[in-house]
């Protein structure tokens, strides 16, 4: 089983800096963020997240390594990453009728949990064992969400940001007692990237032990 080459986890690490940069580009370009109520705390939580992040990318290779980092996860986190920015598209520059909107949705965000639950069960095809298979798809997950945020950063603060005044009717705005909509959307995109950073990798390991179990169950009739 092969292991995630070093030229790949240098393109994650450049990706994990890049999400840096621009959310301290945007944070120093309008100062007047950080003296917002939770605003230290956010940013903390999302400059501690990425970096666990780049720990995890750059660990140096051994037995850990390689069972954190397998080529096979590696790929199926990329095409989730794929599947994430394609969503993050549609999401932004089309509009959906009623429910196809969350329908649209789900279907990504299933299709994005198969992929992982698929690294579980790919691991057990290959010979690993309950706990290296959740790590696999866990790894495949920080992949995801690694190309996934990258992206989200990107069309939410410089290349299509969304309209201020629409910010205005947000319930999540007007719970949060500030009164400044520019800052509220820059806690947003922070926000949601420290989501997906947390959320993503429990979420894998759960439909990582999924996948596993039904290799389990079933390989033997396959």
């Amino acid at each position: 089983m092969q292991t995630t080459s070093r030229t790949t986890r240098i393109n994650l690490l450049i990706a994990i800096a890049a999400t840096l940069c621009m959310i301290a580009a945007k944070l120093l370009s309008y100062l007047q963020f950080v003296y917002l109520p939770g605003a230290i705390a956010m940013i903390a939580e999302a400059f501690l997240l990425l970096a666990v992040y780049a720990i995890a990318v750059a660990w140096p290779q051994g037995r850990i390594g390689f069972l954190l980092r397998p080529q096979f996860a590696t790929l199926l986190g990329a095409i989730a990453g794929v599947l994430q920015i394609i969503h993050l598209l549609v999401e932004r520059f089309i509009s959906f009728p009623g429910p196809w909107d969350g329908l649209v949705t789900l279907a990504f965000m299933l299709a994005t949990f198969f992929l992982w639950g698929f690294a579980g069960y790919r691991a057990h095809k290959l010979g690993l064992s309950f706990i290296p298979a959740c790590l696999a798809a866990l790894w495949s997950a920080m992949v995801t969400m690694t190309i996934a945020v990258l992206a989200g950063t990107l069309i939410e603060f410089f290349i299509a940001p969304i309209p201020l005044e629409s910010i205005r009717a947000w319930a999540e705005f007007q719970r949060s007692g500030w009164n400044d909509l520019y800052a509220f959307s820059i806690a947003n995109t922070i926000d949601e990237a420290s989501t997906h950073l947390f959320i993503g990798p429990i979420v894998a390991c759960i439909f990582g032990a999924i996948g596993f179990s039904l290799r389990r169950l079933f390989g033997k009739s396959n």
